[in-house]
This record gives structure tokens, sequence and C-alpha cells, in this order.
């Protein structure tokens, strides 16, 4: 980003929503009113900071599939630790490997004290916000909310054809 700043280039780039980022966390907690680009695309800009623009974008149909997939990642998950409180320690550690080489599953796990395994509904709840949205920042200041959001669609559409060109 600075490279591009520095000959007064701009870009639009995609933020991780799970980074942790402050200034992602910034962006998302920020109230205002979706704007409909499309019947499968809403979008928000935040701004935050000097030259940053943040726009939030929300796919109503992603979110369907987001949270149908978390059902059956929540129900794989309580399936595998349903009787693991019977287990010893070191066999609830070794589940608790197991699930971990499992990432999807890994995010909704929770080890008490005790090292008992429990599904985590606060990380249930805190991924339900997040169901549809992806993040993008750009530091463009004549592009609106909506161009931002249909360039980098747009950049996306062109992956995909590269990569279904480079295969057989």
């Amino acid at each position: 980003r600075r490279y591009l700043r520095r000959g007064d280039h701009h870009y639009i780039i995609g933020e991780r929503l799970r980074s942790g980022s402050a200034l992602a966390q910034a962006a998302l907690s920020r109230a205002g009113r979706y704007q409909e680009v499309s019947e499968n695309l809403r979008v928000k800009e935040v701004r935050i900071g000097e030259g940053e623009r943040f726009v939030i974008c929300y796919n109503p149909e992603a979110a369907e599939r987001d949270a149908a997939l978390r059902v059956r990642l929540v129900a794989r998950l309580k399936e595998m630790i349903a009787d693991s409180d019977r287990l010893s320690l070191a066999k609830r550690a070794e589940l608790r490997w197991v699930i971990s080489t499992k990432p999807g599953l890994l995010r909704y796990l929770r080890v008490t004290a005790g090292g008992f395994l429990r599904v985590d509904a606060q990380a249930i709840t805190a991924e339900e916000k997040l169901d549809g949205k992806y993040l993008l920042r750009s530091s463009d200041p004549s592009l609106s909310a909506e161009d931002i959001a249909l360039g980098y669609k747009q950049l996306a559409e062109v992956e995909a054809a590269w990569r279904t060109l480079k295969t057989d």
C-alpha cells in the first residue's frame, strides 16, 4: 500500500474480517445503513482516519450459505465432543488436537478450565454477525462505495477466469 501511495496511485484491497485488526474492528462496529447496489450486494462506507476508506459489503445469498455451513460445522463438533466428558484428560487433549487440525471446527470449540470440551456460544454469535460480509479498503477518494465494491467484484471475476484458463 505504501508503495502505491508513494506514486500517488490508489488501491482497492480485501481486508480479513477475522484478523483482529483494530481498523477492521472499528469499521465493522460503526453503525450505518447499507445501500443496495444489486440484488445480491449491499454496501456501507466507513471512513476511519485520513485517506483510508472502508466499504463493508453484504451479500444476502452468501449470508445464507455461511449460516448453513456454520450449522453443519457446529453439529459435527457437537457430535465429536458428545461423550468427551467421560474421557480421561489425556484422551480429551487428543480429541482437542484432532479438532485443532480442522480450523472450521476449532473456531467454535471452547475448552473449560477443567479441560472439558464445549461448543463456544459466543464464537457462534460473533460469527453470525459476519455472515455474508466482506470488508474492502481503498485509498481512492474519487470512487463511490458502489464503485469500490463493483471494482473488487470484477477483480474476483478476472481472477476466476485466469484460474479457469490455466486449468485443463
